[in-house]
């Protein structure tokens, strides 16, 4: 276990200096931000073309060399194609302006994940945050900060259930950060979804920086075993040449109508 996390680092590094694309090119994407402008060129000092509102649909087609930093967060500028007025147009997009993921709910609700912000801790490594938003027929009904995240040059996944066995949640929104090396994030993040907020709810210890690692099992209400308004959670610790080492923690967290807490 411990060549393949070295193994990804190695991988993972050669595609960066290779140019990893960041954004999954000519597939359908959406607009993170609310009156995010299209320009002629990839700069800020670009001609507008035209105005989008948040979930609007833009297929990335190109991903530029040019960077740009906003707020701590480097991310490039995307040529990008859409549809305005009725024709099909080209122009260019900062990528953090693009959801890095989304996901669409009942009623027309589109629920979005993007990079909020990096703070530096030192002149080596910034901290990342992370922006969660609710969308419908292009206005933002809600959104969220989360103080934990990944930079822009990373990969994730979302997922959407909804929220049934949990009093006044609508749907759980949940993104699993990966970054295939050593050290790398790869944990995931459980948003709720309540009709009128967001609430952060849960943040696994999913993880490894060889030989030690660290695992997440989580059993939500319908699932075998589960219990309503409450996740059990099941986690384990150990080093991959030193199995005596293992360690396990089971517990139960119970939803409040705010948070979830851990039960004693």
């Amino acid at each position: 276990m411990k060549k393949f996390f070295l193994f990804f680092a190695i991988t993972y590094a050669s595609q960066a200096d290779d140019g990893l694309k960041y954004l999954n090119l000519g597939k359908p994407h959406l607009i993170l931000g609310n009156k995010v402008r299209v320009r002629s060129e990839a700069s800020t000092t670009g001609k507008v073309i035209t105005e989008l509102s948040i979930g609007s649909e833009i297929t990335p087609i190109e991903q530029t060399k040019v960077l740009h930093t906003q707020d701590g967060v480097e991310a490039p500028w995307y040529k990008v194609s859409l549809v305005n007025n009725g024709k099909n147009t080209q122009g260019y997009v900062w990528g953090n302006l693009i959801a890095k993921g989304h996901a669409r709910g009942k009623d027309g609700l589109t629920f979005l994940y993007g990079i909020g912000r990096g703070v530096k801790s030192d002149p080596t490594w910034t901290n990342y945050s992370t922006q969660v938003r609710v969308a419908k027929d292009g206005k933002e009904l809600a959104r969220l900060e989360i103080k934990e995240g990944v930079s822009f040059m990373s990969g994730e996944e979302v997922a959407l259930r909804d929220g049934k066995g949990f009093d006044g949640v609508e749907n759980i929104f949940s993104i699993r950060f990966i970054q295939e090396y050593c050290g790398g994030k790869g944990n995931t993040i459980f948003v709720f979804w309540t009709g009128k907020k967001l609430v952060f709810a849960h943040s696994s210890i999913d993880g490894a920086d060889a030989p030690v690692y660290a695992i997440e099992k989580q059993t939500f209400p319908g699932e075998k075993s589960g219990k309503k308004n409450h996740v059990y959670i099941v986690q384990e610790w150990g080093e991959h040449e030193n199995p005596k080492a293992t360690k396990f923690e089971k517990f139960w967290l119970k939803w409040t109508g705010d948070k979830l807490e851990k039960v004693p």
